[in-house]
């Protein structure tokens, strides 16, 4: 019967002998905290794994003595109080170590297990080397001290044990006694004695004994512990001394074999889970809900498979120490979230389908059904706030994740499926977002407590105004419990002829395209949708049009897209196909070729295009309501859909998602920030559609010197590619402002490097082009106005600039934000630029909202980037260090 203190059967045991153990206990902890049992003063135990001796040097040799075998695993631990216990040897295979009268401390007790375990002498001097000598000090004797010290370093001469290795042999002679910190306890783990001899044994030809530097020991003490210690030594493996080591290496390796395989199969199926749910985010956010259906399943299935496993691994890997396991669990955790987020996205798409229809159903002519969609408007809402809410959550920890990446995510693979996954989750967390919003502001303003009527601008996109286009068409759609009971598309001249009395022009409309008066076709003049729209709703109710809730621009652009969903869309009643390619050039034709005012050639063209495009949409059989929705949401982005609405709420809602058409979006920085603006609005003057034939490019250069003064020039190259001949667009007069900031001064303005005139403000007289003008800006801007044509297959320069005093740079972080708002309507226009530092300074954390940024060159910020929306270059100005 085994007592309490006897070790369960299969346990490894170290029996410790000593006059006094309490200074052993550190010693102890570590075999116990690695699952050895410590038994102390009992000789009763046979064949322990491990035997260690604490006492003077006369007890240590009396307990040897009585041994009849001394086995390889005994420690032998002697209190030495002079030079002489030092030298004192005792009987091999035993390992000795010389120690002070004290207790052992747990940075002590590592290095001494560690030389145990891994040591290649036989001895370990851990007293210091300045002991007294034995006996009585005598003149004599220490006159043989100095000269033993002269003659340290001479080898001949030593008397020391050259098989003893001191603490003090290994550091520099110079070097202070290092200051370490409380290590961790030192793991040691048990396998079969030829397993360990072999492992032994390669490292005796291979190692040499560490130095007292604290991280080199736990890292190598830990990682050669771990391997050659890594298996308990069981009762079977005792009893099956007569196996060769040989069999017992190879079952141990065919082990960690299959667990290696295994695990290869967990990470390779969680890299197709990471990639699935990537592939799932990227259909999702086209809207595409056939093919994100395939990669939900996909993604869902490897992410429970892989989860579950590792829910299973992660616990005795934490326990090995290991936290790869843990890591793959946290992964893991934070896909299982995408994949809900996803899952609820899915079925919000399918929903989408069957609301759509209902919203629009009756623009094709069908009968407006009586079901209640309101319910389904808002559990779209709620879907939207769990998507974003497990989208941000995950997010977090995919972000934590890369700042202390695991085993798995430093894999190149999923690192790289990983960073793609995070951006893709900030651009669906963003359309989360606005769904929010959206729904939100089309429960309340799609009739659903009376009926909304809305305006609807037609921009015309290839006669470029400041909000997008010229208006050549308007439309009035109601509402009624969210659907569309009535849309009509009307010639904006048949409007324009019933206004009452005189309005006054922006003098720029009065003497460039010689118009005494101001009518709803001109009322988008101020870049700011929010000014203009309020404009168009004014005039609409003094032409006849009533009252409205609201008003909505929708740019040409947006046709275009509509069409590549589509397809062709066939006019009977103009024997024609229109295509995404092909509309611009039949807008021309239709639109410009033989119109006059009051003629319905340019509402009955624009009118049946979006007739026919609804149908289409919603004809029976047809499955566009997700990409319909996608068309409109990239429409709301680049400002090719604007909303206006009088209630303050409503609009200080649409104003949070930038749908409002807000220009330019710019605000100062203060303190240690340095913002730049530019912001480029163009209005075609020239009564024609030339803009589909005119280009145009920006490259922007900006120096900042060290007090922080930043100087900043743009090229801007116009090339009007039309024709000479009638119809074909001609010349390109354009009146274009240029938004800086408040606090800047005006460097240069030239057209092909020639100053522009500035004009008379005092003048009557119909103006000469070209010329500039300042105009009164929005809070924090200026702007110059500049009138100016480009001729028929010609080619013009703009150059212009400014110089603005910021914060000088100092030993603190900078900031800097360039902002480059994008005007609607224009869809492709590239722009390039640089920003200069001084010498000693660079970049660091450079972003675009926008393109690409580039820091390759030393003090200098690269970009370039295409205007569909926005351009935001951020970065921070560092001191080199």
């Amino acid at each position: 019967m085994l007592s309490d203190d006897d070790p369960p059967d299969g346990q490894a045991v170290a029996l410790f002998f000593a006059t006094e153990t309490y200074p052993l206990d550190a010693l102890r902890n570590i075999f116990e905290s690695s699952g050895i049992k410590t038994i102390i003063n009992e000789s009763g135990i046979h064949s322990p794994e491990y035997t260690v001796i604490c006492g003077t040097p006369e007890y240590v040799k009396s307990f040897l003595a009585k041994q009849h075998m001394i086995q390889e695993k005994t420690l032998c631990i002697v209190w030495a109080e002079t030079r002489g216990d030092t030298e004192v040897s005792f009987p091999s295979p035993a390992k000795t170590v010389y120690l002070i009268p004290r207790p052992i401390d747990p940075q002590t007790a590592n290095d001494i297990l560690a030389f145990f375990f891994t040591g290649q002498e036989r001895t370990f001097d851990l007293s210091g080397g300045n002991l007294p000598m034995a006996g009585p000090q005598t003149e004599s004797g220490s006159e043989r001290d100095s000269a033993e010290n002269d003659n340290a370093g001479d080898e001949t001469s030593s008397d020391v044990n050259p098989d003893i290795l001191r603490l003090e042999d290994n550091l520099p002679a110079s070097a202070p006694e290092p200051t370490v910190d409380k290590p961790e306890p030192l793991v040691i783990r048990h396998v079969p004695q030829s397993v360990s001899e072999a492992y032994r044994e390669s490292e005796r030809r291979t190692l040499a004994w560490p130095t007292r530097d604290t991280a080199s020991d736990e890292n190598r003490i830990s990682g050669l512990i771990s391997d050659m210690f890594g298996t308990m030594k069981t009762a079977d493996s005792r009893k099956s001394g007569g196996q060769s080591a040989f069999n017992r290496w190879f079952r141990l390796r065919t082990l960690l074999g299959l667990i290696l395989a295994l695990t290869a199969a967990e990470v390779f199926i969680a890299i197709m889970g990471i990639f699935g749910t990537y592939q799932a985010a990227v259909f999702l956010k086209n809207a595409d809900p056939d093919k994100s259906e395939i990669a939900v399943r996909v993604s869902g299935y490897t992410i429970g498979h892989t989860k579950a496993v590792v829910d299973v691994l992660s616990a005795p890997a934490l326990a090995l120490g290991s936290r790869s396991a843990a890591d793959m669990r946290t992964v893991m955790d934070a896909l299982l979230r995408v994949h809900h987020a996803e899952r609820t996205a899915l079925q919000s798409l399918v929903s989408a389908r069957s609301v759509l229809p209902e919203v629009i159903g009756t623009v094709s002519g069908g009968v407006q059904s009586s079901t209640n969609i309101e319910p389904q408007l808002m559990s779209l809402r709620s879907d939207a706030v769990s998507i974003n809410s497990d989208l941000g959550i995950s997010l977090s920890a995919l972000t934590r994740m890369m700042e202390k990446p695991g085993l798995l995510v430093r894999l190149p693979p999923a690192e790289l499926l990983v960073r793609k996954s995070i951006v893709l989750l900030e651009a669906n967390m963003h359309q989360a977002r606005a769904a929010e919003e959206g729904l939100t502001l089309y429960l309340i303003s799609g009739g659903f407590d009376r009926k909304r009527t809305f305006l609807l601008l037609l921009q015309n996109s290839l006669e470029l105004r400041p909000t997008g286009g010229f208006i050549g068409s308007i439309g009035v759609v109601s509402l009624t419990h969210g659907k569309i009971e009535n849309l009509a598309i009307h010639d904006v001249y048949t409007y324009d002829g019933q206004l009452k009395g005189h309005v006054d022009p922006p003098e720029q409309i009065r003497s460039l395209i010689k118009q005494e008066h101001w009518y709803l076709r001109d009322s988008n003049w101020d870049p700011d949708f929010r000014a203009s729209a309020q404009s168009a709703a004014w005039f609409f109710q003094k032409e006849g049009g009533g009252e409205i809730d609201g008003v909505i621009a929708i740019n040409l652009p947006v046709l275009v897209d509509m069409l590549r969903v589509t397809g062709p869309i066939d006019l009977p009643d103009y024997n024609d196909r229109i295509t995404a390619e092909n509309i611009y050039g039949k807008s021309l034709h239709y639109v410009q070729s033989g119109f006059f005012p009051g003629s319905s050639q340019k509402r009955d063209f624009l009118g049946s295009l979006f007739t026919a495009i609804i149908q289409k949409i919603t004809g029976e059989g047809e499955n566009w309501p997700h990409q319909v929705m996608t068309v409109v949401s990239t429409a709301l982005d680049r400002r090719n859909i604007m909303v206006y609405f009088p209630d303050n709420q409503l609009q200080a809602s649409a104003d949070r998602l930038d749908w409002t058409g807000a220009y330019p979006r710019y605000t100062s920085c203060q303190d240690l920030c340095l913002s730049d603006l530019l912001g480029i609005v163009e209005s075609n003057m020239a009564v024609s559609k030339v803009n589909y034939f005119v280009k145009r490019t920006y490259t922007v250069n900006t120096i900042i010197d060290a007090t922080g003064n930043a100087s900043m020039v743009s090229d801007i190259r116009f090339t009007n590619e039309a024709g000479t001949e009638a119809g074909s667009g001609g010349g390109y007069r354009n009146y274009l402002r240029f938004y800086f900031p408040a606090d800047a001064t005006l460097l240069t303005a030239q057209l092909n490097r020639l100053p522009v005139v500035d004009r008379k403000p005092e003048s009557q007289a119909a103006p000469e082009l070209p010329y500039a003008e300042r105009i009164t800006g929005p809070e924090g801007t200026q702007i110059l106005g500049i009138a100016f044509d480009v001729a028929p297959q010609a080619e013009l320069l703009l150059t212009l600039g400014y110089k603005k005093q910021g914060p000088a740079l100092t030993q603190s972080d900078t900031s800097y934000v360039f902002t480059i708002p994008k005007q609607p309507g224009l869809e492709d226009t590239p722009v390039s630029g640089t920003v200069q530092l001084p010498t000693g300074w660079e970049f660091v954390d450079a972003v675009t909202t926008n393109g690409r940024v580039s820091l390759e060159k030393a003090g200098q910020l690269s970009y370039n980037s295409t205007l569909w929306s926005d351009v935001i270059v951020r970065g921070t100005i560092r001191r080199v260090r």
